[in-house]
């Protein structure tokens, strides 16, 4: 039976394709190599040290900057360390913001088989309605 799977880096790749002027915060480890590999760029901002991070960094540039999209690229880990930070997000809705959660393929299958990826890929797609 043939691999199904997307290949991690191959999607952020894709994802930062006709980027433009966006800029991207990435999550602690993998993200930031990801992100890297892809091309680096002066409008990346790769958050070193800080697990759990990334998406508030990212609310803060979209508030911050509403004119310019911005784009935060993590982790399942990172996110389930910072599931508190969805509150928030939701209540402030920017517009601008786009969170793009990648399944590490450990700690999504691990703790919730995955559910939480796809929980959390409705709840951005919803903020673009």
């Amino acid at each position: 039976m043939a691999n199904s799977l997307l290949k991690r880096r191959d999607v952020v790749a894709e994802l930062l394709k006709d980027r433009r002027d966006m800029m991207v915060v990435t999550g602690l480890g993998s993200p930031t190599y990801d992100v890297m590999a892809a091309g680096d760029n002066d409008r990346n901002y790769y958050l070193w040290g800080a697990m759990g991070g990334a998406a508030m960094v990212g609310l803060g540039l979209a508030i911050a900057r509403p004119d310019e999209e911005v784009l935060v690229v993590t982790g399942d880990g990172e996110m389930l360390m910072a599931m508190g930070a969805f509150a928030t997000i939701s209540v402030q809705r920017p517009k601008n913001l786009t969170i793009a959660i990648l399944e590490m393929a450990i700690t999504a299958k691990r703790l919730c088989s995955g559910v939480m990826l796809v929980m959390a890929l409705s709840w951005t797609r919803s903020l673009r309605v």
